[in-house]
């Protein structure tokens, strides 16, 4: 016999050899009348979601730090190219 895989904490290992859950909202879908393809594909749909808004929100965030770090490298470019006697007669 196999060993047994390490379940998550709070996983609830079903009757008969199921896979371990946590949460146990497709046992209370289950429930309710709800059928295992029901369950499945509410459980995809909020995974895909979830997976969908972290992309979004990575690519945004990428987006912003470049467009910050191209902000920051012109002056800083601009600044080197500068005759240090001319910058500091400037100020």
């Amino acid at each position: 016999m196999p060993p047994e895989k390490p379940r998550p904490p709070g996983a609830k290992v079903r009757p008969g050899g199921s896979p371990p859950i946590v949460g146990g909202l497709d046992i209370v879908m289950r429930a309710v009348g709800a059928t295992r393809r029901q369950v499945r594909r509410t459980i995809l749909a909020e995974s895909l979601l979830l997976t969908a808004a972290g992309t979004a929100f990575g690519i945004l965030a990428g987006l912003w730090l470049g467009y910050m770090l191209v902000g920051a490298l012109i002056p800083a470019r601009h600044a080197a190219r500068l005759n240090v006697v001319t910058g500091l007669a400037y100020e």
